[in-house]
């Protein structure tokens, strides 16, 4: 594995100003134990799972929304803390960084699940569970491609840096690898994963490993940190909080995702091909 590194500029503002700086507060404490990163990837998804179940019983007991909130800010605290922990240790690896995407995608599914079916509780009738499905998919479709858009400026710059899943995937034979060492778990994360990775180039989303002719702008590239997965959970706990005393914070962050988040997608998509198209490359 090469020796990665952060990039500040594709850094989402709840990470760069809250979850990061208190997971080195917690990486550096769980640096002197045992633990591995990926435990703590573990621990994170286990922690996530928790508020989803917790906000499934907040039905007639809104206090367990806060406890819900607080599980989910942990979550994504320690989502935060096995990168550091990994990168102090020296321990990155391919099957880490895909399980920490694998385990980010059941944390956000579980909970925006919750969410909706709180908001049909609430609402009954299906126009909820229409709102939740697109919310859904919409949050997932926006956190694939703002790491699409992250692969893309730093490859277009020839950076590697911490949170790479694409550009892992070059690396066909770790799969034979791990099926010689009896590593079944890394050989099925690894599988899965390049059969992701195979498809998202042969959409043609992203280009290969080698740096790409432009890349994508800074102010585009900051733009789309809006649409990250610590944005996004940010907004669901702060909504989870906030239910408490104002009961449709849910709904209204389910609204948020379908609604002006796609239009912010829409626009980025729309500027950058223009840019395309008004920028011949070289």
């Amino acid at each position: 594995m090469p020796q990665l590194r952060p990039v500040d500029e594709i850094e989402e503002l709840a990470d760069f100003y809250v979850h990061r700086p208190l997971a080195r507060i917690v990486g550096r404490a769980l640096l002197r134990t045992t633990m591995t990163p990926d435990q703590i990837t573990i621990l994170s998804g286990v922690t996530g799972v928790a508020a989803a179940l917790t906000l499934w019983s907040s039905a007639h007991r809104p206090a367990l929304r806060l406890v819900a909130a607080l599980l989910l800010f942990t979550s994504v605290v320690l989502d935060c803390t096995d990168g550091y922990v990994a990168r102090m240790r020296q321990q990155i690896s391919r099957t880490g960084v895909i399980l920490d995407g694998f385990t980010d995608a059941v944390v956000g599914l579980t909970v925006l699940l919750a969410v909706t079916d709180l908001a049909s509780l609430r609402h009954p009738g299906a126009l909820v569970w229409v709102l939740g499905t697109i919310a859904i998919l919409s949050a997932e479709a926006h956190c694939f491609l703002f790491d699409v858009a992250k692969e893309r400026y730093v490859t277009g710059l020839g950076i590697p840096y911490n949170g790479s899943k694409l550009l892992l995937a070059e690396q066909w034979t770790e799969i034979e690898r791990a099926r010689r060492e009896q590593r079944w778990g890394d050989a099925l994360l690894l599988g899965a994963f390049l059969q992701y990775a195979r498809l998202v180039r042969a959409l043609g989303i992203i280009s290969d490993v080698k740096p790409a002719a432009r890349p994508i702008a800074h102010r585009q590239i900051r733009a789309w940190a809006l649409l990250g997965l610590g944005t996004h959970m940010a907004c669901l706990y702060v909504a989870a909080a906030l239910s408490y005393v104002w009961p449709d914070a849910l709904e209204a962050c389910l609204i948020l995702f379908a609604t002006a988040m796609n239009v912010l997608l829409a626009v980025l998509l729309w500027s950058q091909r223009a840019l395309s198209r008004r920028e011949p490359l070289d």
